[in-house]
């Protein structure tokens, strides 16, 4: 992600997967504001769940569009047999 020219971070949070020669899969985050400390809970919250929205609304906008494509279809057949 690249941040627009003359704008700042605020917040930040990172979250890493990786797996150890040992084949143990890790799982680590890092989190800081623009004071660099670390962020309080709510904050950090908000960012978890922001992340959450963005990684699921593709799927979400898919069963949606799944959904009124099947009604659409379905309304169809029953006008055909009408």
């Amino acid at each position: 992600m690249i941040i627009p020219k003359n704008s700042y971070m605020v917040s930040h949070l990172l979250v890493v997967e990786y797996m150890t020669p040992e084949g143990e899969l890790v799982i680590e985050s890092e989190s800081h504001g623009s004071d660099n400390e670390e962020l309080e809970f709510g904050k950090l919250l908000q960012l978890l769940e922001h992340a959450k929205i963005e990684a699921v609304a593709p799927y979400l906008a898919y069963a949606v569009a799944q959904y009124c494509v099947e009604e659409n279809e379905q309304e169809e057949e029953e006008e055909e047999e009408a």
